[in-house]
């Protein structure tokens, strides 16, 4: 059986603990979610044939979304001010454990909110607003 790289016994992984998300240079301890994915599509280059014979840098694009507990959107949404949606900002997410060393840092700049989506419904829950991002 193979050793294993971290002790099992108070080895520590990445956790939803684990997470630190700063807005406009603030952190934010009431996110509930943070999703983002980057997309790389290059173009394809042809000629005589059938076959791809090389490719172009193509373009890259970023996908991101976020929630925040009602009380923290509203924060945001306040210190954005007057037409919060047409606004940018950056976002920091930070991954870091003790027993993991350095943290991972992921920037997101330029923000721009493309949705901003109130749901609520009756429950034990508290409430939520999230919001769909355009990355630059």
């Amino acid at each position: 059986m193979a050793k294993s790289p971290q002790p099992l016994i108070n080895g520590h992984r990445y956790g939803w603990s684990s997470i630190s998300l700063s807005a406009l240079g603030a952190d934010t301890p009431g996110f509930v979610s943070i999703n983002y994915k980057f997309t790389s599509e290059p173009g394809k280059v042809r000629a005589k044939g059938s076959r791809v014979i090389g490719t172009t840098e193509g373009e890259d694009d970023i996908e991101a979304s976020f929630e925040l507990l009602k009380s923290d959107a509203a924060k945001l949404i306040k210190a954005l001010g007057p037409g919060y949606m047409k606004k940018k900002f950056d976002l920091k997410i930070e991954f870091g454990e003790e027993a993991e060393g350095e943290p991972i840092v992921v920037e997101l700049f330029g923000c721009r909110m493309t949705t901003d989506d109130s749901s609520h419904s009756k429950g034990t829950d508290a409430l939520t607003q999230k919001f769909d991002l355009h990355v630059m």
